[in-house]
């Protein structure tokens, strides 16, 4: 019946009965199927209707492996022996032809007394239908024996699942690397199974948990957080979105790259690298719904990347919007901010100094050196607060003495002095 079903054709042909069974007994075997029948298919039939038992398939689990086996992709068995020489190495049994057991059938078969006529002999069916059954019913059992093997296997995997479950969930095991890789060996190209779904699940929420931590650490308390605990936390969300898609934890991927991308853009001074953190962050903003995480992660790039102390603010109202409440390290992060943009405004001054302009920008850092030093004070003595408010005093005296020397009628007299000469003198081109 398989080979029908595969070329379309019995595997013999006459033009009677009769002829159709000497074509059987006659121990020839069918022609193999044509193309495009797979040259592993084609073995298989060819193992199966061999003409003589013994090359035969043996047992009918023998018969659902290689089935199994073309299924997968894999080599059967068939494929690797030689049936043509193992066929020869077998010789046809010596006995009686086909007419003269059919004789001695019908002798033994007339009544006694009637010698001269023999009694007509029973109609048979043809052996080509006791082949065909014995196919369809070794099909049968193979099918049976496959779903069996089918259902041991998935039982099997089950059981190796849930070991691998209770270990993650009592920790009896607690190296992520090791776990992905027993879950890989477990799983292999079978991840989705139905039968894996609980220590799909353990394994996921360990992934998805240790992450979780870094970013936990970062959001709730001043401890230092590294590249390397950002790369390890990228792998295993990675890991959980194989197991798994998910927009939170797409969002946590990407809020994890946006602070390794700030940590290599500061540290060189890398403004793709700037840039890319940004747009990680940002996407990070959409996919974690209510979260500050997105917005502190910003903010920082914008305080120490590209120097930009109101986006950084802006980012930090957003965060608080969100629920968080600024704590020491924003502040801080704050701090420095509007101080490198004092140090800059007070410093670029020097290069309009006498000009109307330089008070208005004198007077913009005096403002930015006071909004740090009232943070300094509030978070001391918190990191480097104290030496900071030491040093931000130091610049403040500096430009109110500067702003005082404007504002002196001397110094007025001066700057319409300077003006007048400029009036007179003539313009040259």
């Amino acid at each position: 019946m398989l080979y029908e079903m595969v070329t379309g054709l019995q595997p013999y042909h006459a033009d009677s009965t009769e002829k159709l069974e000497r074509m059987i007994r006659s121990r020839i075997p069918p022609p193999p199927a044509p193309d495009p029948c797979p040259e592993a298919m084609r073995r298989i039939l060819m193992k199966a209707m061999a003409p003589h038992p013994e090359v035969r398939y043996q047992t009918a689990r023998e018969f659902a492996e290689d089935l199994a086996a073309y299924r997968k992709g894999e080599a059967p068995r068939a494929e690797t022996e030689d049936l043509d020489a193992t066929r020869r190495t077998f010789r046809r049994d010596d006995g009686p032809d086909d007419e003269t057991r059919r004789t001695a059938h019908i002798a033994a078969a007339r009544p006694e007394g009637q010698e001269g006529t023999p009694a007509p002999a029973k109609k048979e069916r043809p052996n080509s239908f006791y082949v065909m059954m014995r196919i369809i019913a070794a099909l049968a059992v193979a099918s049976v024996l496959y779903g069996a093997w089918a259902a041991v296997s998935d039982y099997r995997l089950y059981q190796h699942g849930k070991e691998l479950q209770h270990a993650v969930e009592a920790e009896q095991v607690t190296d992520l690397n090791q776990i992905w890789d027993r879950w890989t060996e477990l799983s292999r190209d079978n991840s989705s199974s139905f039968f894996l779904r609980g220590p799909r699940s353990a394994v996921r929420q360990r992934l998805i948990s240790e992450a979780d931590r870094v970013i936990d650490k970062y959001r709730n308390s001043d401890a230092v957080v590294y590249e390397n605990d950002w790369k390890n936390a990228r792998t295993d969300l990675m890991r959980a979105l194989e197991l798994e898609p998910d927009n939170t934890v797409r969002g946590k991927l990407r809020l994890c790259e946006g602070h390794l991308a700030r940590i290599n853009g500061t540290s060189h001074h890398n403004a793709p690298e700037l840039n890319l953190a940004v747009e990680d962050f940002t996407q990070a903003e959409k996919l974690m719904a209510n979260s500050p995480d997105p917005e502190l992660g910003l903010a920082r790039v914008y305080v120490y990347g590209f120097k930009d102390v109101d986006k950084a603010s802006d980012a930090f109202q957003q965060a608080v919007g969100r629920g968080y409440r600024l704590g020491n390290r924003e502040k801080m992060q704050l701090a420095d901010g509007y101080l490198d943009r004092a140090d800059r405004t007070w410093w670029d001054s020097r290069n309009v100094r006498g000009l109307p302009q330089e008070k208005d920008q004198i007077q913009r850092a005096a403002a930015d050196y006071k909004k740090a030093l009232e943070l300094y004070q509030e978070i001391a003595p918190y990191g480097k607060a104290n030496a900071q408010i030491v040093r931000v005093q130091t610049s403040l005296d500096s430009v109110n003495f500067r702003l005082q020397q404007i504002d002196s009628p001397a110094a007025t007299s001066l700057k319409e002095a300077i003006q007048k000469v400029l009036k007179t003198v003539p313009i040259w081109r």
